[in-house]
């Protein structure tokens, strides 16, 4: 669905941004739901590169809301 990420901000960022490329649908096909293992965001952002090209891409979020979902106060049945 998603291109590799792209190296050389990979690489500026010491490795803690994965940003990619959408390859649109012609790249979705079917898997078994047993063949999961992990489940990612990614979450669309625009970002000058260092060339000065301004692209449309997405970045890789893990684990998004783990924290924030037990966040609040707890509530009673």
């Amino acid at each position: 669905l998603f291109s590799k990420s792209h190296p050389e901000l990979l690489k500026l960022s010491h490795g803690t941004l994965m940003t990619c490329t959408s390859l649109g649908q012609p790249s979705l096909h079917l898997i078994d739901v047993k063949d999961i293992l992990s489940v990612v965001g990614m979450v669309p952002h625009s970002l000058t590169l260092p060339s000065g090209v301004v692209e449309n891409r997405f970045f890789v979020v893990e684990k998004s809301g783990l924290k924030i979902a037990c966040s609040g106060p707890e509530v009673d049945d």
